[in-house]
């Protein structure tokens, strides 16, 4: 295995004097699904309109209120974010979490 070289060269010489990749790395282009993503993305946003997204979300909160786990478990985490993120609480009956929400 090769130590990395005390006077900086550890890109090969393909690094520049901040230590960023210099032009010419060929490291590669990046993501190359990222532009594609992005044109999805662009036509989703002005597919949508304002009366779709309020209906998908009323359908959400419906579904949520049936008692359909997947629903409340997304209604929440877009509420109040990713359990794996933030702190937790202890957990509160279904019912209370909606009451609060207004729903």
């Amino acid at each position: 295995m090769n130590n990395p070289s005390p006077n900086g060269d550890n890109g090969r010489g393909f690094r520049g004097t901040g230590g960023r990749f210099a032009k010419g790395n060929p490291g590669g282009p990046g993501n190359p699904h990222a532009r594609r993503a992005a044109e999805i993305r662009s036509r989703l946003l002005a597919a949508v309109t304002d009366e779709d997204l309020e209906a998908i979300i009323r359908t959400m909160i419906d579904k949520a209120k049936a008692g359909e786990q997947w629903a409340v478990k997304e209604l929440l985490s877009r509420l109040i974010g990713d359990e794996r993120i933030s702190e937790p609480d202890p957990p509160k009956p279904l019912a209370e979490l909606l009451a609060e929400m207004g729903a």
